[in-house]
Formats: C-alpha cells, sequence, structure tokens
C-alpha cells in the first residue's frame, strides 16, 4: 500500500486511494471492514468489495462506503471516504523540498545568499551557517509557499 502526504488548506491529512489491490490494507488502515455491494458498471451491475466505514462524533450512527477508487483520507484517528473528484477539489499532495533542494536551485541561479552574491553552481555549507530552529523555519516557508502556489494553480481552472 503506498500512502502519501497531502494537504487541506492549512492542514495535513494521510490519504490513500482504494483499489483491488489494497483495499483489505485499506480497511484495516482506516478501521472499516471490507463487504460486497451491487455496483453499475459498463451497463450491468456487479458484486465488488468496498470499505465500510462507521462515522464517528456525531455521525457516529452513520456509515460510509468507499467504492473503488474513492480516497480514504486519515486525520490523526478520524478517517473519511471522499469520492475521487471530491478528492481532488479539495487536496493537494505536499510537496515536500528539501534545504538542500533550495540550496541547489540558489546556486544554479548564482542568487544572493547570506549577504554574498554566490556564484552560479555554488552550494554554501548551511550546516555550519544555520542551526536547528532556522532550518525548521525554513523547511516550514517551504511547505506554506509551495501550498500557496498549489492552491492558486487549482484555483486558476477554466
Amino acid at each position: 500500500m503506498d500512502i502519501e502526504k497531502y494537504t487541506r488548506r492549512t492542514f495535513e491529512v494521510e490519504a490513500v486511494q482504494i483499489s483491488f489491490e489494497n483495499i483489505e490494507e485499506v480497511a484495516t488502515w482506516c478501521g472499516g471492514r471490507i463487504e460486497k455491494r451491487s455496483t453499475r458498471m459498463m451497463g450491468t451491475t456487479a458484486m465488488l468489495p468496498v470499505i465500510s466505514l462507521k462515522g464517528t462524533g456525531v455521525e457516529h450512527g452513520n456509515y460510509y462506503i468507499g467504492y473503488l477508487n474513492c480516497w480514504v483520507v486519515k486525520m490523526g484517528k478520524t478517517s473519511r471516504i471522499y469520492k475521487p473528484e471530491q478528492f481532488e477539489k479539495t487536496f493537494t499532495k505536499v510537496n515536500q523540498k528539501s534545504l538542500d533542494d533550495v540550496l541547489q536551485m540558489i546556486a544554479d541561479a548564482g542568487w544572493e545568499l547570506y549577504g554574498h552574491i554566490l556564484p552560479a553552481g555554488t552550494i554554501p555549507d548551511h550546516e555550519s551557517h544555520l542551526n536547528a530552529k532556522v532550518k525548521d523555519a525554513i523547511d516550514q516557508a517551504l511547505e506554506i509557499a509551495t501550498a500557496e502556489v498549489d492552491a492558486h494553480h487549482s484555483e486558476c481552472e477554466v
């Protein structure tokens, strides 16, 4: 099962798309049960496996059904099911650029760093210049910037 990170506005979730190959692992991961349901397919119906997921909180009496290709999204201990279209409109994949990636980009462009102009191709020894708090702040800023860029790309669809 290949669980990937996605972001929804200001918080991260874990998500995995349901397929024939991973349905048992996904059901175990999210606390759901596998059932067979009649599913319309190519002009006929077929009995296919689905994940039945019990609601939580005010939704504790409801069950939600995850058909093949639906997404199970987990935040903490709470899981929800999204249809593919809902998932694509709501979440964007987390793009985790590392400090080394950014420094390489700066070096390739010959940008100013630490108050000095670096010749193109020069990668500074950031380990000696930055403490852990600064590195963490840079990583957080990169995540925010990436999420903002992704959000603007998805909102500009025509």
